[in-house]
């Protein structure tokens, strides 16, 4: 649950009346320890993002009156198994939001980026999907329009610099992205499609999320197409999440990856079990197996670790 704190605690940091503003601090801490085993090495390590990233955040709003609101929001990476943290890496930009919708202007989320993550943990167990359009970009504006009839619209740009450069860099590709999200029968729908450019190549990225509910268990299913300078890459994700009783879930997900070029295809059967210790603190154990073709190193990791979010 992210904690309240009156403004005066961070009057200095914020150009605004105090009394107006109501500050968030938020974050999740994660830690794991890890075991991968392949044909040529085993190799143990501890380190924070194989069942969550380690992050941390503050959010400062105002109520503008008449139902608008302004933020600020500042949200960076954590390596928790040192102590460490990357500065504001994930989040900073400011915002408006109303019965217009929700516009912030920064360093955030792109549409694609909402989509690509719409599923959950059920698709989420050791993922490292590096796409080339969507993500967390700076110089990014981005629209999500307020909800019609049960359809949620979110439309993004991002510039195709750093603000200062003029030359297009893989890390702040230019790009232009919209997405659609809704619930039909019960049936979670989610899409989402970008075009962009990366390293002076022209890239496209498609999303398609599917989740429902069978028998209590929570069901996904994920497609990415990412079209890059001529090189397809596909990734074809399903997850089901079945919660067990007694604050223990259970996660299996199944996931394929193709590309044209590069012999790396892959094929990943990813187990975990979940305990949850309070509304904020839970335990994991997880296992991944994951099959790549044709180069006969194929990768087995074995992970156990412990999040607490506030």
């Amino acid at each position: 649950m992210k904690k309240q704190f009156v403004a005066l605690a961070v009057a200095g940091a914020i150009a605004a009346p105090a009394m107006a503003q109501n500050a968030q601090l938020y974050g999740t801490f994660a830690i794991t320890a890890n075991q991968g085993d392949s044909a040529t090495a085993k190799v143990t390590s501890v380190n924070s993002d194989e069942f969550q990233t380690s992050n941390l955040g503050i959010k400062v709003s105002e109520d503008l009156g008449g139902g608008m609101g302004a933020y600020v929001q500042l949200e960076g990476n954590m390596e928790s198994s040192e102590g460490t943290a990357f500065g504001f890496d994930r989040q900073a930009h400011v915002g408006l939001k109303g019965g217009f919708g929700d516009i912030r202007v920064g360093l955030a989320s792109t549409a694609l980026d909402s989509v690509r993550g719409h599923g959950g943990s059920g698709l989420n167990i050791f993922d490292d999907q590096a796409i080339s359009v969507g993500g967390k970009k700076t110089g990014t504006t981005r629209y999500s329009a307020p909800s019609f009839n049960g359809v949620n619209l979110t439309f993004s740009t991002t510039s195709a610099n750093d603000g200062a450069e003029n030359t297009v860099t893989a890390t702040n590709a230019g790009s232009t992205e919209a997405t659609l999200s809704t619930t039909i029968a019960g049936v979670e729908i989610a899409l989402g499609s970008g075009k962009g450019q990366v390293s002076n190549a022209r890239a496209t990225t498609n999303v398609v999320n599917v989740g429902f509910s069978v028998a209590g268990a929570a069901v996904q299913l994920q497609s990415i197409r990412n079209d890059e300078n001529s090189t397809d890459k596909n990734w074809f994700s399903a997850g089901v999440i079945y919660p067990l009783g007694n604050g223990l879930t259970a996660t299996v997900n199944y996931k394929t990856y193709d590309t044209t070029g590069a012999n790396s295809d892959y094929k990943q059967m990813g187990v975990a079990l979940s305990k949850a210790l309070s509304k904020r603190t839970s335990i994991h154990a997880g296992y991944r197996s994951r099959d790549l073709d044709g180069t006969g190193n194929d990768l087995d990791l074995t992970a156990v670790g412990i999040t607490h979010s506030f």
